[in-house]
This record gives structure tokens, sequence and C-alpha cells, in this order.
């Protein structure tokens, strides 16, 4: 058998509702790996976040990867290094911070180790409850150079309207420069262009030396259709965004509290 990547995004995906993992989704990755196949973490959390919740998954062995940061960060959990980063720019960051601010949006970036924050506020509290990633509170934008800033991400838990106004308003701009995409209602994330979940799993294949068509990914949100389309088999959960599962080639019967990752697992990995 051909050895094989499986990319999964983590909340609602791989995770219940209760951000737990069922009994049948963690024995059907064990199956993944103990056949000698990979498994790749495709999520919009940092490599600092997304170790928090691996180790605690027991996914930090051999075989497997984090796609971090929408694909800006790709990361070795078992050897524990970095194998690759596609950061913002300086100046387009600065620009976008700039424009958050008039705006009256919270936002925030990242270093592979820890958040870089402008302020502390109700939407980082909430956020952080979730991540609970150390961070560091910059006095101004010109702070933040040297700074990898692999995404910036927006967030407004009560107001998603202003995060469409501010995407839209703000297109021109982004045009030729940045990659933007909700990842959930509340979160508007810009990444570098040409850099998402679909870039992501396009070098970790190459790297590995394994063809695309023996890629398998699975997600359920806005930011997981470039993972989908790039896949050998792109699958969306039956929980999933209606624009994701119009570009899937499975849709899985079974929704993230009900192991949709071990369906997709038995019917196309193993």
């Amino acid at each position: 058998m051909n050895k094989k990547i499986l990319f999964f995004d983590l909340d609602d995906t791989l995770l219940t509702t209760d951000k737990k993992i069922t009994p049948e989704n963690a024995k059907a990755i064990e199956r993944v790996l103990s056949a000698g196949h990979y498994v790749a973490i495709c999520t919009g959390r940092s490599i600092c976040g997304g170790q928090i919740i691996t180790k605690d998954l027991g996914l930090n062995r051999k075989g497997c990867f984090l796609v971090g940061f929408q694909g800006a960060m790709i990361y070795d959990l078992y050897q524990q290094r970095t194998l690759h980063t596609d950061g913002i720019g300086f100046e387009e960051g600065k620009m976008l911070f700039n424009a958050v601010r008039e705006a009256g949006i919270y936002a925030h970036t990242y270093d592979e180790e820890k958040m870089h924050v402008p302020y502390e506020c109700e939407e980082l509290e909430k956020y952080n409850a979730v991540t609970h990633e150390p961070y560091k509170i910059f006095q101004s934008v010109e702070d933040l150079r040297g700074v990898s800033m692999p995404k910036i991400i927006l967030i407004n838990y009560g107001d998603h309207d202003k995060l469409e106004k501010f995407q839209t308003s703000f297109a021109p701009r982004e045009e030729g420069v940045f990659n933007s995409f909700f990842s959930c209602p509340e979160f508007l994330e810009y990444c570098k262009i040409g850099v998402n979940k679909g870039s992501g799993l396009r070098y970790l294949s190459e790297y590995l030396g394994i063809p695309i068509e023996d890629t398998v990914a699975v997600g359920d949100e806005r930011n997981d259709i470039s993972m989908v389309e790039a896949a050998g088999v792109g699958c969306a959960m039956q929980n999933g965004r209606k624009e994701l599962k119009a570009v899937a080639d499975y849709i899985t019967e079974r929704d993230n509290n009900h192991s949709g990752v071990a369906e997709v697992i038995e019917k196309f990995m193993l």
C-alpha cells in the first residue's frame, strides 16, 4: 500500500463541540500511524497553541505534523522543529494593523512562541481562554519589526457584519498582498498572498515525497476549502459549511460529535 497523508482540521472536525476527541477517532488515527501513514493537523492555530492540544491528543509522535497559522508554518511534532515558514512582511503588516485600528477592531499577530497583542480586552481574554497561549503587548506597530507574522487575526465576537464590512472595504489594498478568509464567523484572518491550508498541504506532501493523489483532507469551515480542493480526496464534515461541501469529493455521514474523521479514515486511508 502506498504511504498516504491524512490532513485534518481540529475544531468541529477532529474535535467535538466540547473540544474532545472521541475514542473512535483516536483509535482510527492510531491505526493510520501504525500502518506507516502520516497525519497532519491543518489548523489556524499557532504552533504554540497547536502543540498544547496535540500533546494532549498524543499526536507528538513520529509521523505527526502540524500545518499551523492557516498554512504559513509547517512543524514536525516528533522532531520539534519548524520545516517551513512564510509570513507577512513588516510593511504589509503595518498597513493592515493601521487600517484595523482606524476601524476600531481588535487584531493580533504571532511569532512561533507567542502572540503579539496591541492591548488586553474582552476579545483577547475570550480567545485565550481556549488557546491558552503566552502573549506580549506591543506599544506601537513599529515594535513588530522582525516578528515573523505568519498571520494576523481580527476578532469580534458580537458583530460579524463589522468584520464583513472591513474585509470588503480593505479588499482593494488586499489584492496581490494578502489572502483573507473567515475561519469562523468571529475570526477574519489575513495571511501572505498565496498562503493557505492548501499551500501547506502541497508543501508537506512534497517534503515527504507523497504524491498529491495519496493525500486525504477533511475539514468543516470556509478556510478549509483550499485544503479540500488541493487534496487527492477532499472531504467535508456533515456539520461543515455549504461552501465547503460544494467543492468536496465526499461529505461524511457523521458529524464531528460522532467520529466523522474515523469515517473518512476507514473509507479512504485503510
